[in-house]
């Protein structure tokens, strides 16, 4: 009887001492330097990436592709005008992780919830990020001359669980 006692004990504790079960975390990042965060294992993972119109990019550290489709909108104040408001433009990306299924995301140049308009947005576990739009309007007919001669880009950051929690996720 008290074999079968200690050797239930020895196989409780085994069982319930196990760290294969542990939910590790995702490692924070803790520099952005040169376009590359450092996470804590100290690895450098790229996070600004520059996309011409109409390009697809596959990036292999966030396993994903993106394609710049278009510019939805541009209402961005040119160069050497005085305008009330700067404005606004609007670029159209389609994004597929590779074992997920293609999405369509817009970022905005401006973050603007009462208009619908968010710099980011949040897919596959990932924060990407609208940083820059060019070229940027020299004058009104500037816009027109350059569709398709755009570029943008982008920031690219793995993200917390518990901000995955709280957003709106693609």
């Amino acid at each position: 009887m008290m074999k079968h006692l200690f050797i239930a004990a020895i196989s409780y504790l085994l069982m319930f001492s196990c760290s294969s079960q542990v939910k590790k975390p995702i490692a924070k990042t803790i520099t952005v330097e040169n376009n590359k965060t450092q996470n804590e294992n100290g690895s450098q993972i790229q996070t600004m990436f520059k996309l011409d119109e109409g390009k697809t990019q596959f990036f292999k550290d966030q396993e994903m592709n993106v394609t710049f489709v278009k510019i939805g909108e541009d209402s961005r104040c040119p160069k050497d005008v005085n305008c009330i408001w700067a404005g606004v433009a609007l670029v159209e990306l389609n994004v597929m992780g590779t074992y997920t299924r293609p999405s369509t995301i817009k970022l905005a140049t401006i973050d603007d919830a009462a208009k619908g308009y968010s710099r980011s947005a949040i897919f596959n576990g990932y924060k990407i990020s609208l940083q820059e739009l060019n070229p940027y309007p020299e004058n009104s007919e500037s816009k027109k001359a350059n569709s398709g001669k755009n570029n943008i880009t982008i920031q690219i950051l793995k993200i917390a669980e518990s901000e995955l929690e709280n957003s709106n996720t693609y």
